[in-house]
C-alpha cells in the first residue's frame, strides 16, 4: 500500500490549501491501519511519502496548539456561515460536495437533500454557467451551509471513526446541525490524524506490517536522473537536457530522514513514485541501504519482458549491496 500527498500549502507557507491529508487520515488510512491491527493473518508493506509524513506531524502539532484548521476548507467550516461573503458561499456549495454520490452523499440523507438542492439549480442553466453556481449559493440559508460543512466532514469519517456512538447519532441527524456538532466532528478528524503514524509504528513494532518510504516530495525518480533519457526518442527531443542524479540523491536521504524522524528507524524499503526506477535510482537506494524497493513491471529489462516474469522477486545487487526488486 502505497500513500502519499503532495505538499499542498501555499509557496510562501501557511495552511493547506486542501483538506486531502486530514481527510483520508479520518478515513483510508487509519481503516487500514485499524484491519492490520484486526486481522492477523494480514501483513502489508506500506510505503509513506516524505512529504506526507511532514504533513502529518505539521497537522499534529496544529491540533496540539488546540486550533482546529490545519487548512483552508477546515478554517472556513468554523466561522459563522452568517458572516461568509458570496464567494465563501460559492466555495463551499462548489467544494464541499467532492464526495462519491453514492457511498458518500446518498447515504447521508441531509447530504443528499443538500446536493440535490444544488444540483436543480446546475441544471436550469447550461453547463459550465458561472450564474447557475451564484444562484445556487445565494439561495442557501446559513443553517443549511452549517449542515453542508459537517454533512461533508462526517462523510470522511470512515468505518473505523463511524463506530463512535455520537459520530452514528449525527449521521442519522436529518439536519439542524449545531457549531458545537461541527466542533465535535473537526476535533475527532485531529484526534484521528494524530494516531497515524503513532499506530502503523506499533503495528511494525509488532511484526504486523513492513514500513518503507517514498523520497522526498514523490518526484518520478528517472525524469530527475536523467529526463532524456528515460523518455522515447520524439518526446526527448523536445525537452530540455536535464539531468540531476544530485538531486535525485537528496530525495532518497530527505524522505529516508522524515520516516526515521517518524517511526525511529530507518527504511527498510521504498516505493518510488509511479514504481518508476532506473538503474541511477536503483545504485542510490543500494547506498542508501534499501533491502527492497517496488517497481512497475514496465521497468523490468526488455529482454527479461515474458508473461508472468513479473509475478516473482527480482535480485540486483548494485554498491555491493543486495536489493529485491518486486515488480507490479
Amino acid at each position: 500500500m502505497h500513500l502519499h500527498q503532495p505538499d499542498l500549502r501555499p509557496a510562501g507557507g501557511g495552511r493547506s490549501l486542501l483538506p486531502w491529508v486530514l481527510l483520508h487520515a479520518a478515513r483510508g488510512y487509519l481503516d487500514l491501519a485499524e484491519a492490520l491491527a484486526r486481522f492477523d493473518h494480514l501483513h502489508w508493506a506500506v510505503s509513506f511519502s516524505g512529504i506526507l509524513i511532514e504533513q502529518l506531524a505539521r497537522h499534529s502539532r496544529t491540533y496540539q496548539r488546540g486550533e482546529l484548521a490545519p487548512d483552508t476548507w477546515a478554517e472556513l467550516s468554523l466561522l459563522s456561515p452568517s458572516r461568509w461573503t458570496p464567494q465563501q458561499r460559492q466555495f463551499a456549495v462548489a467544494r464541499f460536495f467532492t464526495a462519491d454520490l453514492e457511498s458518500m452523499i446518498r447515504p447521508l440523507p441531509r447530504y443528499a437533500e443538500l446536493y440535490d438542492k444544488r444540483e436543480a439549480f446546475l441544471e436550469d442553466h447550461a453547463p459550465g454557467d458561472p450564474a447557475a453556481l451564484i444562484a445556487a449559493a445565494a439561495s442557501f440559508s446559513a443553517e443549511e451551509l452549517r449542515d453542508l460543512c459537517v454533512c461533508f466532514n462526517l462523510a470522511w469519517l470512515g468505518a473505523t471513526a463511524r463506530q463512535d456512538g455520537k459520530v452514528q447519532r449525527l449521521l442519522q441527524k436529518p439536519g439542524g446541525y449545531t457549531a458545537r456538532d461541527l466542533r465535535f466532528v473537526l476535533t475527532l478528524q485531529g484526534r484521528l490524524l494524530r494516531e497515524i503514524l503513532p499506530r502503523f509504528k506499533k503495528l511494525a513494532d509488532l511484526g504486523r506490517c513492513e514500513l518503507g518510504f517514498s523520497p522526498l516530495h514523490h518526484p518520478v525518480l528517472p525524469l530527475i536522473s536523467d529526463l532524456r533519457k528515460h523518455l522515447d526518442r520524439e518526446a526527448a527531443g523536445q525537452l530540455p537536457d536535464f539531468r540531476q542524479p544530485e538531486h535525485l540523491l537528496e530525495q532518497i536521504r530527505l524522505g529516508s530522514m522524515a520516516f526515521q524522524r517518524a517511526f525511529g528507524r530507518p527504511p527498510a524499503g521504498c516505493w518510488p513514485a509511479g514504481g518508476m526506477l532506473c538503474e541511477d535510482s536503483l545504485s542510490y537506494l543500494a547506498s542508501a541501504g534499501m533491502d527492497w524497493c517496488v517497481a512497475d513491471q514496465s521497468c523490468l529489462p526488455a529482454q527479461s519482458r515474458r508473461p508472468l516474469s513479473h509475478v516473482q522477486p527480482w535480485f540486483a545487487e548494485r554498491n555491493d549491496w543486495p536489493v529485491t526488486v518486486f515488480f507490479l
